[in-house]
């Protein structure tokens, strides 16, 4: 008799602190559900990141923010839905399109996972982590162009890399078609703001990439351009020192120097590469001298030729000024062999023939690996 009464005060017992359990179970709220339409109708993103305890970052685009909350809701464990179109590109993917914004296309459109640019440059002036590069072209020749297109290269086959757009004295609409189309961190200063500015934007990135290597990470900063970072340190320069040729401050390019100059693969750390863009043939004396001062401190030059252009020809790259320093560093033995059997033959032609059969039979393989093999024909 007092064993059954334990028992149903044991039992008893237990009930209300089961119950509790099961209530605090059922009131325990689960990850909130996530739909992407309805994101894209939202003026303001950051309230729903906040609610994922993300913090967006303004230099990305708003496509960019929505896929960055879409991932930390999955993270999370949220269910993330989205309604659309069904558009299948090619056999590798499909994209998904809405019609309430008019099918508007997205940078996914192009990968660019084979872009002859970005193959071009690895076969005439390959880039390492830790290299300055030096992108020499006159004006209206597609500097700007194949920088994206490297931005976009880097960006697919090397998504780890802190990739990082600095766009000096630059037109408004670049920006914007710039911000559009590549994924990664863009800073910029227009060309109608004050040249503080320009030195302002430039300083702070370079200690942010610096302090990411201190981390351990790889960053690569892209600038266009050296030219006018130069010329805006000049602007500011007092006008007490001495004046060389073509206006410039004796000492106004000690930190541009020192901006290019910050490049290099850290021992036991990260990297920091940079590839700038100087201007030639602008029929300016201040941009030659410019450019005379930089030319020798990189370590990787890839110049563009005003002829090839005017061929339509593209990339116009030269074949024979374009190079990298101690480049067989950057290639495998046996592919380093067949590399310069391959220039080989292109400097016994005319660089715009030699350029044209390279950009032939850049479109007719589907990697470089397949057009050493080969060779050029």
């Amino acid at each position: 008799m007092d064993e059954s009464v334990n028992d149903e005060t044991v039992e008893a017992n237990a009930t209300p602190a089961q119950s509790t359990a099961d209530t605090a179970a059922t009131t325990t709220a689960g990850p909130r559900d996530l739909s992407i339409n309805e994101l894209e109708k939202l003026d303001d993103l950051f309230p729903v990141a906040r609610d994922f305890n993300l913090h967006l970052h303004p230099a990305r685009t708003r496509h960019h923010h929505i896929l960055d909350i879409a991932r930390a809701a999955l993270g999370q464990g949220a269910n993330v839905t989205a309604e659309g179109f069904l558009d299948q590109v090619g056999d590798s993917f499909g994209l998904l399109r809405y019609p309430e914004l008019n099918f508007l296309p997205v940078p996914e459109d192009d990968p660019k996972t084979n872009s002859i640019c970005a193959r071009g440059v690895d076969l005439l002036a390959p880039l390492g982590h830790g290299q300055r590069g030096l992108i020499v072209a006159p004006p209206r020749v597609g500097k700007t162009i194949l920088l994206k297109e490297i931005a976009k290269a880097i960006r697919v086959n090397h998504p780890e890399i802190v990739l990082i757009l600095l766009l000096v004295d630059e037109r408004p609409e670049e920006v914007t078609d710039l911000e559009r189309e590549i994924d990664c961190e863009i800073y910029h200063s227009n060309f109608d703001e004050n040249v503080i500015r320009h030195v302002q934007v430039a300083e702070l990135v370079l200690e942010r990439a610096k302090r990411l290597v201190e981390m351990k990470k790889d960053v690569v900063i892209l600038l266009d351009s050296l030219t006018r970072l130069s010329r805006g340190y000049n602007n500011l320069q007092p006008s007490k020192g001495r004046i060389m040729s073509g206006g410039v401050e004796a000492k106004a390019l000690t930190k541009p120097k020192k901006f290019f100059g910050s490049a290099r693969n850290v021992e036991e750390g990260g990297s920091l590469t940079i590839l700038a863009t100087a201007l030639t043939e602008t029929g300016s004396r201040m941009d030659e001298l410019i450019f005379e001062e930089f030319k020798g401190t990189g370590n990787m030059e890839l110049h563009l030729d005003r002829a090839l252009q005017e061929k339509r020809l593209y990339p116009a790259i030269h074949p024979l000024l374009s190079a990298t320093r101690r480049e067989d560093l950057l290639y495998h033995p046996d592919e380093w062999e067949r590399v310069q059997q391959l220039r080989k033959a292109m400097a016994a032609l005319p660089p715009i023939e030699a350029m044209e059969k390279l950009i032939d039979n850049l479109h007719a393989t589907k990697t470089n690996a397949e057009l050493l093999l080969s060779g050029l024909k």
